[in-house]
């Protein structure tokens, strides 16, 4: 279960405190099984569970924020906490003392998840309403401080309503959570799209930079949720012209200071010489108080020169970007009466639907010419046209998604953009995904293999695709063992314990080199193969077996005859010692009459008697 939005049921907050207790428990597991393993082994083999922490840490982290009333003076425990997921970004270069370091915020998100009170409407302090949003001031913030951020609200709302740009009034809902340092140090705002959330800083007062970042972040959700296709075409067109366009910039000479900073030197250094198609500088080496010569590509710093020379043509740096941030920024700076007058023209031309070549069907147009619209029928026939190892069905409770079996535990899922209505929705974009996943436990096996983010409806839809679900099939078809074992597992902390008992059940299993390996491989989160777990079987069948006393007195008994003919050098009676009558009595497997009758002359020849009996 995903929770959508920061404010969780009761229900969902127990999942996802559960889920996040035992991504803890899964990594604090591998994590004593590597403890003293070198730091690059311990970062390969702590990857996969690292990013299931981090993940599942951010959905709790950000339900906490949301749902749960925070009590006095737990706040910045509770940022701290936050920020460890929320901020992180790459795996610690040594996991082990990441986890020593913070396993006291996890444990206290942990608690704030399971015991904490939830927040009600009661609660003014922390969770109060400004125009149309829900804001949490997760924070504890009041008088001059709280106030600042109401302000600085009322200004967006204010400044989106007034703005003419087409349905953009569609952002004003949802949820507003204050917070302290979560994600990067210098942001004001930031909006997570998979939750549709806004987080805001403190920051104190309501000026310019607040108030345009706040627009800016808000302008995301516009863009990604309710911006008209032909709007969006007609943006991306403007931002590829300005982009487009060959900025005029003369090369600095030598003697110059260097109108851009050099990696490794502070400030503009001055240009020493231009020699051999390089640019020389004066820079220091470590803590070497000397300076050495460092040497710059001319062609590296023609690049730069006409990459800054470029966004000089955009309303801030930043912009120059993509066209999302392009459209972010303007909107931002426009809320906040800052864009300047040749910007603030292009976008009351291009947002606010002026733009003659929308207003004339051009964008429409466009769209028809590049997007067509699929039907139930069209997909459906076309799924026939695609190999499988069974015909495709459709996935129970779910409008628009397919299962394409590869195997009997293993499908493509194919999630298309077809409603109850039989046609395709309004979305240019992400008209379909592809993932690999279990149809056993439905969860998802691999999605990168699909090879990109999404698959348009494009007029020749059926050959993309069609190759979209080929590299599905190929990547599961290098790998087939082992999606096939992992698609049947259902609970891997359980698989793990019942393969590693079954490996340590043979005695002998660590001097086993094989079984060995494999109890390393499921220690460390591996997954067996059908043809690994056969193997493993045939081994422990083979393996020797405990042995009763009765058993191991007499083979004890057979050992004192076996050095009496040693003593004798009797070399027949020591062989058959060794190939027939211990094996058998490892066995359990009685002796043919001829066979126990020389035993017997043999025993009593030489005198051993059945002394070690029980």
């Amino acid at each position: 279960m995903r929770i959508l939005f920061s404010r969780a049921t009761p229900e969902q907050m127990q999942v996802r405190a559960s889920a996040f207790y035992n991504s803890l428990g899964y990594f604090g597991k591998i994590l004593e099984s590597i403890r003293y393993e070198p730091p690059r082994s311990r970062r390969i083999f702590m990857r996969h569970a690292w990013l299931q922490l981090v993940h599942e840490g951010t959905l709790l982290a950000q339900a906490v924020l949301g749902t749960k009333e925070i009590p006095a003076g737990k706040q910045r425990e509770l940022e701290v906490a936050a920020r460890l997921f929320m901020a992180a970004r790459r795996i610690s270069p040594d996991p082990v003392a990441w986890y020593d370091k913070n396993a006291a915020s996890m444990n206290f998100l942990y608690d704030a998840a399971t015991q904490w009170q939830d927040k009600t409407e009661a609660s003014t302090e922390q969770m109060l309403k400004i125009g149309p949003f829900t804001v949490h001031n997760t924070i504890g913030l009041s008088g001059p401080d709280l106030e600042g951020i109401k302000t600085a609200i009322e200004k967006v709302v204010s400044g989106i309503q007034t703005s003419a740009v087409p349905g953009i009034s569609s952002i004003l809902y949802g949820d507003i959570m204050i917070v302290g340092r979560i994600s990067q140090s210098k942001n004001v705002a930031w909006y997570y799209p998979n939750e549709d959330t806004l987080y805001v800083r403190h920051f104190g007062n309501a000026g310019v930079d607040e108030v345009q970042t706040t627009g800016h972040e808000l302008g995301h959700r516009y863009w990604l949720k309710f911006m008209p296709g032909a709007l969006k075409i007609a943006w991306h067109v403007h931002h590829n012209q300005i982009s487009g366009k060959t900025p005029s910039y003369s090369m600095p000479n030598a003697g110059e200071p260097m109108p851009l900073k050099i990696k490794g030197i502070k400030g503009y250094p001055t240009i020493l010489k231009i020699e051999n198609q390089k640019y020389w500088f004066e820079a220091p080496l470590g803590r070497d108080p000397q300076p050495h010569l460092l040497a710059v590509p001319v062609m590296a710093i023609a690049r730069a020169l006409a990459d800054e020379k470029r966004k000089i043509g955009f309303p801030t740096r930043y912009a120059a970007k993509n066209a999302e941030e392009h459209f972010c920024e303007s909107l931002g700076l426009r809320i906040a009466g800052q864009l300047k007058d040749e910007h603030l023209k292009a976008f009351e031309v291009l947002a606010e639907n002026k733009n003659p070549l929308i207003t004339a069907g051009y964008g429409a147009q466009r769209m028809a010419g590049t997007y067509v619209r699929i039907s139930r029928e069209d997909l459906e026939t076309w799924l026939a046209t695609i190999p499988m190892h069974s015909k495709w069905s459709l996935m129970q409770g779910r409008v628009g998604t397919y299962l394409l079996p590869l195997s009997d535990v293993v499908a493509v899922k194919l999630s298309s953009t077809i409603g109850s209505n039989d046609d395709a929705m309004g979305r240019v974009m992400a008209s379909m995904q592809l993932s690999l996943i279990s149809t056993v436990t439905k969860q998802v096996l691999n999605k990168k293999a699909q090879g990109q983010n999404h698959f348009a409806r494009t007029t020749n839809w059926q050959k993309n695709w069609k190759e979209g679900v080929e590299r599905m099939r190929d990547a599961y078809q290098k790998s087939q063992g082992f999606y096939d074992a992992l698609a049947m597992i259902t609970d891997r902390e359980k698989y793990q314990k019942d393969l590693l008992a079954l490996i340590e059940s043979s005695p002998t299993w660590k001097e086993n080199t094989f079984l060995a390996d494999l109890h390393k491989r499921v220690e460390q989160g591996g997954i067996l193969t059908k043809n690994q777990e056969d193997a493993l079987n045939r081994a422990i069948e083979r393996a020797p077996k405990p042995l009763s006393p009765d058993t191991e007195a007499l083979i004890e008994r057979y050992r004192s005859l076996y050095r009496a003919a040693q003593g004798a050098n009797d070399r027949w009676l020591m062989d058959f010692l060794t190939s027939a009558v211990v094996p058998a009595a490892k066995a359990g497997r009685p002796l043919s009459p001829r066979q126990q009758e020389v035993l017997d002359k043999n025993l009593a020849r030489y005198r051993v008697a059945a002394r070690h009996l029980a």
